[in-house]
């Protein structure tokens, strides 16, 4: 609780003063990846990932810098043997700590999670659906995540919205309904529907048609008492597309995203496109001051950007949505 309110006093300022503070920090400590899902590109860039001693002296400068939370991402982060530590580090520092995982290595893992806050963990929907992408069995998946809970560690999913899991939905809820397993759900591709694209993006993507009537569900479904962990207000803002534009973005001024070679720039989906400083070779905050502003043009639809968005905007309605999340074991 304590940790809870130190994060909310630290946003409140903030964003009383307009001042520019990286209070929350996805860093992907990896490319490697024990699996080949068809909606993700990372294992591929085989980016040099940092040492231990690299990436925990950069959790100590996002400690000084104001950091209050911070995101472990991949690639599969679990592939590193030092795991364990950066997230014990990330606790110690006083920050929030969230690690996003395929699964398939949580049993073997769990003793280097029990000081994380929150695990975002694959789930595509029933077991059909998961032999896609050669995840975990679910049965397994979900024994994993209740030895998690047990251990007073928050869990909610990471639920791609490809074809096959909008046609399973209703199992999919099914399995949150009878675990109590919160669902966050995320587009199947960022360029799909940021575009004015018309095609589709392999045999997993929906249609527009159908990846709007999914949201519509999944609203109704939320109404009627569902766990799912995305707020009204992103869906509301995704329902019918892309209509980012209405929502200033926070990107760069109150979080931003570490590349796995050090670059930091303000968020993931720009990885690569702009020209960023490296917070090993100037230190993280100088890095966060000469990152480069954003300058997005055809709106947003990553959940975790636009909900840190709100979030960060004091909107009464986020702020009680991640309460209520974070609260349910």
């Amino acid at each position: 609780m304590l940790k809870k309110i130190r994060i909310g006093l630290a946003v409140l300022r903030t964003a009383l003063t307009g001042e520019k503070r990286p209070l929350s920090v996805t860093f992907s400590v990896t490319d490697r990846c024990n699996l080949a899902c068809a909606y993700c590109s990372f294992p591929e860039r085989g980016s040099k990932e940092l040492s231990t001693e690299q990436i925990l002296a950069l959790i100590r400068e996002m400690a000084a810098a104001g950091t209050k939370r911070i995101g472990f991402v991949g690639g599969e982060p679990l592939l590193r043997n030092d795991i364990g530590a950066l997230i014990a580090a990330a606790r110690t520092a006083g920050m929030f700590v969230s690690l996003t995982t395929n699964g398939t290595l949580l049993r073997r893992r769990r003793n280097d999670l029990k000081n994380a806050d929150m695990i975002l963990v694959s789930l595509d929907g029933p077991q059909e659906v998961h032999d896609l992408t050669g995840k975990a069995a679910v049965n397994v998946l979900l024994a994993d995540i209740a030895v998690l809970r047990q251990n007073n560690v928050a869990v909610c999913t990471s639920t791609v919205l490809t074809a096959p899991t909008i046609e399973h939905l209703d199992s999919l809820f099914k399995i949150s309904a009878d675990v109590r397993l919160p669902l966050a759900f995320q587009p199947y591709s960022y360029e799909y529907y940021l575009s004015v694209a018309k095609t589709k993006e392999g045999s997993l993507a929906p249609s527009p048609e159908m990846f709007k009537s999914a949201i519509k569900k999944i609203i109704q479904k939320k109404q009627d008492g569902a766990l799912v962990a995305n707020s009204y207000l992103y869906l509301d803002q995704i329902k019918e597309g892309v209509n980012a534009r209405a929502q200033a973005c926070l990107a760069g001024k109150r979080y931003c995203f570490v590349d796995t070679n050090g670059d930091v720039y303000p968020c993931s989906p720009v990885t690569g496109r702009l020209r960023a400083p490296n917070a090993c070779a100037l230190g993280f905050k100088e890095a966060f001051r000469q990152m480069p502003a954003l300058s997005c043009k055809d709106g947003c639809l990553f959940p975790c950007y636009l909900e840190y968005n709100f979030l960060f905007s004091l909107s009464p309605r986020s702020i009680i949505n991640v309460l209520k999340t974070i609260g349910i074991r």
